[in-house]
């Protein structure tokens, strides 16, 4: 096997888990006939962290590139 192909390998599972939440961030927004972006969709959707903007406690669990809180629908 190739470094490549290990890289691939190794890659490939969180490609298709953004893809995934992509679609089902999609998804919902079809539900409640919003027509927006799947960028924007996915941070409506999405925290980036389990006690983002909780009474100034430590970020906990950081996830890189998702919304900043659930109010973004609004």
């Amino acid at each position: 096997m190739t470094t490549r192909f290990v890289a691939m390998v190794y890659v490939f599972p969180a490609i298709l888990h953004r893809i995934e939440d992509y679609l089902i961030s999609l998804e919902a927004c079809q539900h409640l006939g919003l027509n927006i972006t799947p960028t924007l969709a996915l941070e409506a959707l999405t925290k980036d962290s389990d006690n983002s903007g909780d009474d100034d406690a430590e970020v906990i669990n950081f996830r890189s590139g998702m919304g900043p809180n659930y109010e973004r629908l609004e």
